[in-house]
Order: C-alpha cells, then sequence, then structure tokens
C-alpha cells in the first residue's frame, strides 16, 4: 500500500503497489498526484476508473466544505468593513454630539 498526500488540498491518498510511479487523481479535488516510487509496468486502470468516495455536492458539483469556506470569507469580509467603517464612524458622532 502507497500512502501520499495531495499536493493541492493536502487529502491524504492510499493506493495499491501497482500505482507506484504513476499519475492518479485526488479522490477529493481531482488534483493529478504523482505516487511516490518507480513505475512497476503498465498503469492498471484510469484515474477515471478508480473507486472514489462520494461526498455530498450540490448542483454545481461544490461540497459542504467548499460552502463553508465562502460563508467565513463573506464573514470575516464584513466584520473587517464593519470595523473599519464603523469604529470612525462612532468616534465622528461621539464628537459631534460632544461638540454641541
Amino acid at each position: 500500500m502507497i500512502r501520499t498526500a495531495c499536493s493541492h488540498c493536502g487529502r491524504k491518498i492510499e493506493a495499491g503497489d501497482q500505482y507506484s510511479g504513476h499519475t492518479i487523481a485526488c479522490p477529493k479535488c481531482e488534483y493529478p498526484v504523482v505516487m511516490p516510487g518507480e513505475v512497476r509496468g503498465p498503469r492498471p486502470d484510469s484515474p477515471t476508473q478508480m473507486p472514489r468516495r462520494e461526498r455530498p455536492n450540490d448542483a454545481r458539483g461544490w461540497s459542504v466544505g467548499d460552502w463553508l469556506g465562502i460563508v467565513f470569507r463573506v464573514w470575516l469580509a464584513v466584520l473587517v468593513l464593519g470595523l473599519i467603517v464603523g469604529v470612525p464612524l462612532a468616534l465622528m458622532m461621539v464628537a459631534i454630539h460632544t461638540g454641541r
């Protein structure tokens, strides 16, 4: 059994010894991964025929993790924008109110 990790998404990959030295598709992101070792003959099958674990996807092919990443980035952008705009605005309001 050969073990490696995808350089694109970091997913741990295990494959049989017959894939030594061959390039396979990552089961998570489908990025090409070269399995360590020397080539031991013809490749047993193509990456599209390799069994992959199913993951829940929506109609666009995005997983739950993809959506969570997007939601987190939007939340972070709103938070940063709120701090950049909100703090100076609050300080100006206090200055205007105390100036009267």
